[in-house]
């Protein structure tokens, strides 16, 4: 599992000027800071330890809705997912 602190969505101005809401986005794509790491899961055939190929830093990308949400006292925004939802990672 990971623990990502998800990045705010910002509007975004073209070229041109056309501002183009963050609510609007085709793509259902989220991203976010990795912030703490699982220890992983076991191997079903041999029962050795999957060690999660992500460390806290991280930037990740993946499916808008394939997340728990978690929420801090102070309203800050967390995801909580499985290291499989993770489709990309920012170089």
């Amino acid at each position: 599992m990971l623990l990502v602190k998800l990045e705010e969505e910002k509007d975004m101005v073209t070229k041109s000027g056309l501002v183009v809401a963050a609510s609007f986005k085709q793509d259902n794509l989220k991203s976010g800071e990795v912030l703490d790491v699982g220890y992983g899961e076991p191997n079903a055939l041999n029962g050795e330890l999957i060690v999660v190929p992500f460390k806290a830093g991280d930037i990740v990308m993946f499916q808008d809705r394939t997340w728990h949400d978690v929420e801090d006292e102070e309203g800050n925004k967390f995801a909580l997912l499985n290291y499989k939802q993770v489709l990309a990672k920012k170089e």
